[in-house]
C-alpha cells in the first residue's frame, strides 16, 4: 500500500499528457464558451437492444399521455418503465441490420386511434400496424403491408400530393414515386405512383425529402441528384402519367433526409442536407433564381473542427430533422453520429456517439448555427423523431438505435438544476447513465478521489467485478473484465481488457457521466500503441476530447495522468475506445486528485 501511494503521488512525472480540445476559431461568429444553455434534455434511456433504427410517439393506449415506440415495444408514459409489444421482433445484433428502418405515426384507416408504421430495410416490405384501441397494450397489433419493396436509406411519410392522406414516399423498383391508399382501403396494399422513369435507382441510394423547394405552393420530392417539380395537375392513376420536371443539381453524394424550408425568413425554401451519411458535412443552399435550379452551397459544419463554422465535424449525420426546438420562430437542425452504421468500417467510427442540435441564428448576411450537444452515448440511427411526448408544449426527442431506444424529454425553463421530469427512472437508473456531482476521497489516503453518486463512488477501479457505472459496447463485451495478475501494479484484483487474447476484438467503454472537479485524471494503462485504440476524456458539453492517451506498446502497466485542470467544474465522461484490429488497452484504476 505504501507503494501504492508513492506511485500516486510521485510517478505522475512518467507520464503527462497535455490535449486541448477546445479551439478558439477566429472565423467563427458565435463563441462556443458562451452558448446558451436555456433549453436543455432530461435524458432517459428506454433499453440497452437493438431493436429499430428510429422511433416514434403517440398515446397508443388512449389515457390521455405520450407514449414511446421504438422497434416492437411501446413504452408507456409518463414514467415509461411499463412497456408492451405491439408486434414480434427480438434485439439485434448491432454489428448487423434491424428490419425496422423507421417509424412514423398515423391514422392510417381514420378510426381516430394513432397507427404506427415501419418503414423496413431497403428492398424489402414496409408495413402499417392497426391499433386495436382497447386491449392496445394486451395484444399484438394487426400488421398490413403498404408496398412490397421500399427503396431508398430515408424514405418517409408525408402528403406529397395534397389529397389529406399521407403518402408513403421512396423510390421502387428502379422510379422515385409515393404510394398511396387513396380511393381503396388502407388495409389492401398500397398503389405505388411513379413520378420519375425507371432510372435504376438502387435499394440503398442515400438522401430524399419532400417540400415546396420552388415556392409555388406544391411540395417538391428532393433526391441527392436535384428535385422533381410536382406538376399542377398531377396524374394519380398508378402509372401511364408524365414524370415530373427535373431539375439536376447535386446537393450531396448521398445524404439522407433533405428538407425544403425558409431559414433566413425571407420568404423562400433553402434545401437542408447531409453532405453523406457515412461521413461528416452538412449544409443548406440558398436558390440564386427565381425558379430554384441553380444554388449557393453555405457550409453548417464540415469535416474539420477547424473550419466547420460551428466548431465541431461530426461524421456519419445519417439522420437529419428540422423544427423550431427552443420556439424563437427560427427553425433548428437535429442531427447526430450514427453509431456503427457498417460495423467498424466507417470513417469517424471511433467518434462519440453524438447527439446534438443546432439553433439557427438569423444574421444579416446569412443564417448561422450555435451547437447545442444533448447526449454523447446514444446518437442517431437511420431516423431522429421530434415531437410533444408528454404535452407540455415543448420539444422532445426520440431515437431508436443500434445502442438503444432513447427519449430526450425537454426541460422546462424554470426548473432547478436538481429537478427531475420522471422520478421513476431518475431512482431506478437502469442502465447507470445518472451523473455524479460530486466525489469522495479513496480509502488508502493517497489524495486522491473518485465520482459518486448517492455517496458512493463510482466503480472507476473496477473492484466490485462487474462493469457497474460503465457502458460496454461492441465484442469486446463478452470477456472485457478480466483478473489482474498479482505481479501487476495496481494491486486490485480486476482491470479491464480489450483484446489482449483477442486484438480484433472491437468496442468500447463508456463512464457514467461526472462532474471534473480536480484537475488531474489518473490510471494505469497499458496495450499495443494504436490511434483508434485509446483512453480519452469528453466533454458532455461539446462531445470533443479534453484529454486522450494511447498506450505506449508495453505489457505492463504504466502511471498515467491527464492534466486537465482547465476543465474543472464540467461534466465530462471517461471512453476506453478500441477500434482498432490489431490493437488492444489494459486500463484500472481511474482517480481524480490535484
Amino acid at each position: 500500500m505504501l507503494l501504492y501511494k508513492f506511485l500516486y503521488r510521485f510517478l505522475y512525472h512518467r507520464r503527462s499528457l497535455w490535449l486541448l480540445a477546445i479551439c478558439v476559431f477566429a472565423q467563427m461568429h458565435f463563441n462556443q464558451n458562451a452558448l446558451s444553455q436555456n433549453t436543455q434534455f432530461e435524458r432517459i434511456q428506454l433499453s440497452d437492444q437493438f431493436y429499430s433504427e428510429g422511433g416514434t410517439q403517440g398515446d397508443f393506449d388512449g389515457d390521455g399521455r405520450g407514449d414511446v415506440a421504438v422497434g416492437p415495444w411501446i413504452y408507456f408514459g409518463p414514467s415509461y418503465s411499463e412497456k408492451s409489444r405491439f408486434y414480434a421482433g427480438e434485439s439485434v445484433d448491432p454489428l448487423g441490420y434491424s428490419e425496422n428502418f423507421l417509424m412514423y405515426t398515423r391514422d392510417v384507416n381514420a378510426d381516430r386511434l394513432p397507427d404506427i408504421l415501419v418503414l423496413g430495410f431497403p428492398g424489402k416490405q414496409s408495413w402499417w400496424y392497426e391499433n386495436p384501441g382497447t386491449g392496445a397494450r394486451e395484444q399484438l397489433w394487426t400488421q398490413h403491408v403498404m408496398l412490397d419493396s421500399v427503396d431508398n436509406e430515408s424514405p418517409l411519410i408525408a402528403d406529397i400530393d395534397g389529397d389529406g392522406l399521407d403518402d408513403l414516399i421512396c423510390s421502387s423498383k428502379g422510379s422515385y414515386g409515393y404510394a398511396t391508399h387513396a380511393g381503396q382501403q388502407p388495409d389492401a396494399l398500397w398503389r405505388f405512383v411513379p413520378i420519375s422513369p425507371n432510372n435504376g435507382y438502387q435499394r440503398f441510394t442515400h438522401g430524399l425529402g419532400v417540400g415546396d423547394v420552388n415556392n409555388d405552393g406544391r411540395p417538391d420530392l428532393m433526391e441527392k441528384d436535384g428535385w422533381w417539380q410536382q406538376p399542377v395537375t398531377r396524374n394519380a392513376s398508378g402509372g401511364g402519367g408524365e414524370p415530373w420536371t427535373f431539375h439536376a443539381f447535386s446537393f450531396s453524394s448521398g445524404g439522407s433526409q433533405m428538407h425544403a424550408v425558409d431559414l433566413d425568413g425571407d420568404g423562400r425554401n433553402e434545401v437542408v442536407t447531409g453532405l453523406a451519411a457515412h461521413g461528416p458535412g452538412l449544409v443548406y443552399y440558398r436558390a440564386t433564381n427565381a425558379e430554384a435550379t441553380q444554388f449557393e452551397r453555405v457550409d453548417i459544419m464540415t469535416d474539420d473542427p477547424a473550419t466547420s463554422p460551428v466548431g465541431l465535424a461530426i461524421g456519419q449525420l445519417h439522420a437529419v430533422e428540422v423544427g423550431d426546438i427552443n420556439r424563437d420562430g427560427v427553425p433548428d437542425i437535429l442531427t447526430g453520429k450514427r453509431w456503427w452504421a457498417h460495423a467498424n468500417k466507417d470513417a469517424t467510427n471511433s467518434q462519440p456517439a453524438t447527439l446534438l442540435w443546432l439553433e439557427g441564428k438569423r444574421l444579416p448576411d446569412r443564417v448561422g448555427f450555435v451547437p447545442h450537444v444533448i447526449d454523447n452515448s446514444s446518437g442517431v440511427g437511420t431516423q431522429v423523431t421530434m415531437g410533444d411526448v408528454n404535452g407540455d408544449g415543448l420539444i422532445d426527442i426520440v431515437a431508436g438505435i443500434k445502442r438503444g431506444a432513447y427519449l430526450f424529454l425537454q426541460r422546462p425553463s424554470g426548473m432547478p438544476a436538481s429537478g427531475v421530469m420522471v422520478a421513476e427512472q431518475q431512482t431506478a437508473d437502469s442502465f447507470g447513465q445518472q451523473p455524479a456531482w460530486t466525489t469522495i476521497a479513496t480509502e488508502d489516503q493517497s489524495a486522491t478521489f473518485v465520482p459518486a453518486i448517492h455517496d458512493r463512488r463510482l466503480n472507476f477501479g473496477f473492484e466490485s467485478g462487474d462493469l457497474s457505472d460503465w457502458e460496454i459496447r461492441g465484442s469486446i463485451s463478452g470477456g472485457a473484465l478480466v483478473e489482474a495478475k498479482p505481479s501487476q501494479e495496481p494491486a486490485g484484483r480486476y482491470l479491464v481488457d480489450t483484446g489482449s487474447s483477442r486484438v480484433d476484438a472491437i468496442g468500447e467503454l463508456i463512464s457514467r457521466p461526472f462532474k471534473l472537479t480536480h484537475g488531474k485524471v489518473r490510471f494505469w494503462l497499458s496495450g499495443i500503441e494504436d490511434p483508434e485504440a485509446r483512453v480519452e476524456l469528453i466533454a458532455e458539453e461539446s462531445g470533443k476530447a479534453i484529454a486522450s492517451a494511447t498506450a505506449a506498446s508495453q505489457t505492463e502497466l504504466v502511471f498515467t495522468e491527464f492534466d486537465v485542470t482547465m476543465a474543472i467544474g464540467q461534466m465530462v465522461r471517461l471512453r476506453v475506445v478500441d477500434h482498432s484490429s490489431t490493437a488492444y488497452l489494459r486500463v484500472d484504476d481511474f482517480r481524480l486528485g490535484d
